[in-house]
């Protein structure tokens, strides 16, 4: 049995999505083929696969994933398609294109293996316990892990065709999944609801000394919050930095973990931590309450000076569009960057974020989106602000690619 695992689109990183699967099918003694199609433009499908596999992990990967498999579809393939990860687990609707194809709620791994366990036997796929398909009662997600093994990225382009930080060739790394935060707006909550997958640190090494093997000389901790596991990361980095002297590493981490964990995140930067990465969204109480952020502007303001004094360099986001910020507030990003000194460090991108409310967002559930008009946008909802001169002053803004408008906040 042959299993075509996809991936249209991970970021600027080499996609974990389909190296953990390929990984889990292989020693379970399944041929794999994994295709990372942001890197191959000579892809040529083969028909004679027996299920297709597409990895959906952020949003830009929505639409590429639908339209390459009607594409293939066309091209005669009858076979089953399977659409798991993140943004298939939050909008599943979007991936039921015929009734052979299938959605995976959750976490994906041992969830691939037992669809082409089933297959093998000639079961429905559909008995797979957190599977959807059509005509079948949305089951569970599946929100932990019986075994865990590392990725294999053997199949994949070479690491230097991909991220860079500084120059050096990164080598993305996963802890965990899910976040333990509760953030409406938030993707990550929408598909693991406050859980936490925890990566056995020995896992977690393993695909590490492959990242420098094959030429990492820098990692990105890409956990969606990194002390979401509280402590546990410091024992990861600092068994990296004993195996590989010299490596650098940045992570993603909230605000308030960064002065809860303070002395942690001094002991990052003695052992080569280069940059965090967190998000502010927009420096206003009210959009802060609003997304559930669970942070207040003194806590910004707090972690911004501990990591000054600290030494570690900040990579703030911001969600700068939303629908309750009129036109007086929106200079209030401007004017609290510079107050706290970081207008220097804010990626021009990070000016242009407008909210997006995807299909399966918890925001859409709240009573603060009600009174807000929505336009379906097919994989998305646009959303009318109450005042036409913030619509007017963003439709007026230059972009170098479409997709910019909706990307999220966290890496990818």
């Amino acid at each position: 049995m042959e299993i075509m695992l996809i991936s249209m689109d991970e970021g600027e990183f080499q996609p974990l999505g389909i190296a953990g699967p390929a990984a889990y099918l292989r020693k379970n003694g399944f041929s794999v083929r994994a295709f990372d199609l942001r890197k191959n433009s000579t892809f040529e499908f083969d028909i004679y696969a027996d299920i297709v596999a597409f990895s959906v992990p952020i949003f830009g990967a929505i639409e590429s994933s639908v339209e390459k498999a009607k594409e293939i579809r066309k091209a005669g393939f009858q076979g089953p398609f399977v659409f798991y990860n993140q943004y298939a687990t939050v909008q599943p609707e979007t991936f039921l294109l015929d009734d052979n194809c299938f959605v995976i709620f959750g976490e994906f791994e041992e969830e691939l293996v037992q669809i082409c366990k089933l297959m093998q036997q000639s079961k429905p796929i559909a008995q797979a316990e957190h599977v959807w398909s059509m005509g079948k009662k949305r089951p569970a997600k599946a929100l932990k892990r019986a075994t865990f093994i590392a990725p294999d990225r053997s199949d994949l382009p070479s690491l230097s065709t991909y991220a860079r930080f500084d120059g050096a060739i990164v080598g993305n790394v996963e802890t965990m999944r899910g976040c333990a935060h509760p953030c409406t707006y938030c993707s990550v909550f929408g598909a693991y609801e406050r859980h936490v997958v925890k990566i056995p640190e020995e896992i977690v090494l393993e695909d590490i000394a492959y990242t420098v093997n094959a030429g990492a000389t820098h990692i990105t901790f890409v956990d969606a919050d990194f002390f979401s596991t509280g402590k546990r990361g410091l024992a990861i980095v600092e068994s990296m930095v004993e195996r590989y002297p010299g490596i650098s590493f940045d992570i993603t981490a909230r605000l308030d973990d960064i002065i809860r964990y303070k002395t942690i995140v001094e002991r990052f930067k003695e052992v080569g931590c280069k940059e965090v990465t967190s998000a502010f969204e927009f420096p206003d109480e009210n959009v802060l309450e609003i997304m559930n952020k669970g942070i207040v502007l003194d806590q910004m303001v707090q972690a911004v000076r501990l990591l000054q004094g600290i030494g570690i360099r900040l990579k703030p986001t911001f969600i700068t569009y939303t629908p309750w910020i009129d036109s007086v507030n929106m200079g209030k990003l401007d004017a609290f960057a510079k107050e706290i000194g970081i207008a220097d460090f804010i990626d021009p991108l990070q000016k242009q974020t407008r909210l997006l409310l995807y299909k399966g967002s918890p925001l859409l559930a709240t009573d603060h989106i009600k009174p807000i008009r929505l336009m379906d946008r097919g994989v998305y909802y646009d959303w009318v602000h109450p005042d036409p001169r913030v619509d007017d002053d963003y439709n007026a803004l230059e972009f170098e690619d479409s997709a910019a408008r909706k990307r999220c906040c966290i890496k990818g």
